[in-house]
Formats: C-alpha cells, sequence, structure tokens
C-alpha cells in the first residue's frame, strides 16, 4: 500500500503569516522605542525567521510517501527529489500505540514523527521492537491506512 498524506496548507500558512508579522513587528521597534539596542531586536527578528524558514521548509516544501507491505519505508519527497528516511521490517512491527501508551516511552525509546501537517487529524504510532533497538514511528493517517496497518500488525 502506498499513501501520501494530504497538506493541509491552512495551518502552516497561518503560522507562517504570524511567524513573518512577529519579524516585522521585532525589526520595526527599535524605531518607536529605546528600551534595548537596535541589534537585540534585530537578532530576535532574524531568529523569528530562522524558524520561519525552518517551517516552511519542514511543512510546505516538503511531503512524505509512506509505503508498507512487508517493510515500512517512508520517503520525503521534495520537489523531484525523492529520499528514503526510513526502512523497517514489518516482522517487527508490535502494536499500534495510543497516545498515551506512546508519551510513557518518551526517553526510553527513539521517536520518529514523519506526520505532513503540524496539527494532523489522525496519526498512528506504530511501536516497532528489534534486538538491538525500541522505537516508535508516527504516521498521519486516515481510516484505511489504520484498517491496513492494524491488519498487518495484528
Amino acid at each position: 500500500m502506498i499513501f501520501i498524506p494530504k497538506q493541509d496548507p491552512k495551518q502552516s500558512s497561518s503560522l507562517l503569516i504570524a511567524l513573518l508579522l512577529l519579524a516585522i513587528a521585532l525589526y520595526s521597534v527599535p524605531y518607536v522605542t529605546t528600551i534595548l539596542p537596535a541589534g537585540v531586536w534585530q537578532l530576535s527578528a532574524v531568529l523569528v525567521l530562522t524558524v520561519l524558514v525552518f517551517i516552511l521548509a519542514r511543512y510546505r516544501l516538503t511531503s512524505y510517501k509512506y509505503v508498507i507491505e512487508d517493510d515500512l519505508a517512508v520517503v520525503k519527497l521534495q520537489g523531484a527529489k525523492e529520499q528514503r528516511l526510513c526502512l523497517l521490517s514489518m516482522a517487527h512491527a508490535r502494536k499500534l500505540l495510543t497516545k498515551e501508551e506512546a508519551d510513557a516511552f518518551k526517553g526510553k525509546c527513539k521517536i520518529f514523527n514523519y506526520a505532513q501537517n503540524p496539527k494532523p487529524n489522525k496519526l498512528c504510532r506504530i511501536y516497532f521492537d528489534d534486538t538491538s533497538e525500541q522505537l516508535i514511528v508516527i504516521l498521519e493517517a486516515d481510516e484505511a491506512l489504520e484498517q491496513y496497518l492494524k491488519s498487518k500488525i495484528g
């Protein structure tokens, strides 16, 4: 099964616009007040712009493709370029976790988030247990993908 989560441009666009307005406001503050030196405000604006570029690259310019058969492959799509980020055997998938169960594993195992949107509607958290390490892979899913994963892990 190949699944490509849909991007929700409203989520990232509103965040990007808010960050851009904050950066403009921070850059403009030295012209209104002299509470702190201008360099402090401008450095803050540059830091906000750095976060803006990261969010733009992570959520708008990048998408993911999940290929699930005997293995789980997560492929990052950026323009015409494809890069495989993850390849795990589904034989080592032990369970689909709830949010509470996954939170209990924080700090105990590696967690990889391959969700497409900042606040996705539905997430599948797959727990993998290999002899060498334990990890959780978070995928953005719909009902069909969740049922398919349950049948593969079940």
